[in-house]
């Protein structure tokens, strides 16, 4: 008698791992996007030169499975040969791409000059220091001016704390009282205004809050 063996094979379909998968265009545009404050950096110094600098860089990768970047070239460059294509050229190969497929894949980075007025600073907000500095130049006129209304109210103390709008310009647009210890108004509205004369250096527009604290120590009569 004959023995019949019957062999089964199954097929198994493994599914596309990360490396193989191909980036897709959001993945590639939340890179650029992650990397705009260093791009807008690069940009606002070529301004400086040029402030009418503008045009595209389109530039092509050839990225690895874990993201990096093997090779990398102009294809296109609007800018009119400032040089800039080359610096952000440099600054795109440092970037790690995703992990995918082996693949070249190219993309834009457009660049367009601010409204007039606005400035790119490449950062995202000012410092309280910023303004400590810009108000530096008023504090004796502050001083002077509370030892004036000390001798209306001897036991004026405490702390007054404003907050500061401040523009692309650097111009203080509008100062709002959060706190006002002293309950003096002409020793607030003075503050105020000193803080309106202020000017920065061009950056971001935003809220800054500021304060000073108001305290006599007396006359120092030595030992």
């Amino acid at each position: 008698m004959r023995c019949l063996c019957l062999v089964l094979l199954f097929a198994v379909f493994m599914p596309a791992t990360a490396a193989d998968t191909p980036r897709s265009k959001t993945t590639v545009a939340t890179l650029i996007d992650s990397h705009e404050k260093e791009i807008q950096s690069l940009y606002s110094q070529y301004l400086k030169d040029d402030p009418k600098l503008e045009g595209k860089v389109l530039i092509w990768v050839a990225l690895g499975s874990s993201g990096s970047v093997l090779s990398a070239g102009i294809s296109e460059d609007t800018t009119g040969g400032s040089g800039i294509a080359n610096d952000l050229l440099e600054m795109v190969k440092t970037w790690n791409f995703s992990t995918g497929a082996n693949e070249t894949i190219t993309f834009p980075i457009e660049l367009n000059p601010p409204p007039p007025g606005a400035f790119f600073s490449g950062r995202n907000e000012r410092t309280v220091e910023e303004i400590n500095q810009a108000f530096e130049s008023k504090r004796k006129t502050l001083n002077a001016f509370y030892d004036q209304r000390r001798e209306k109210n001897p036991n004026l103390t405490g702390e007054i704390r404003l907050e500061i709008s401040i523009n692309e310009n650097g111009s203080v647009t509008n100062v709002t009282v959060v706190k006002d210890e002293p309950k003096d108004e002409e020793l607030t509205n003075k503050f105020i205004e000193l803080i309106k004369e202020c000017h920065l250096t061009p950056g971001p527009s935003g809220n800054i809050e500021f304060h000073i604290t108001f305290v006599y120590f007396g006359t120092w009569k030595g030992q």
